[in-house]
């Protein structure tokens, strides 16, 4: 989950630093892949029922 976390904004960031467009696209895309996959983790972790809810 941390790595996902950590991999949207840097990948936002290098994006943004890329040479033109079709880069910035690119990176783009693997930030909106990087949230889908943290996403999957927290559905899954409230499924599983692995986190209590605070009293």
């Amino acid at each position: 989950m941390c790595r996902a976390c950590v991999s949207i904004p840097a990948n936002i960031a290098e994006g943004c630093g890329s040479k033109g467009k079709a880069e910035l696209a690119r990176f783009l895309q693997i930030s909106v892949g990087s949230a889908s996959e943290l996403e999957s983790y927290l559905l899954l972790v409230r499924d599983l029922q692995l986190l209590k809810s605070p009293k």
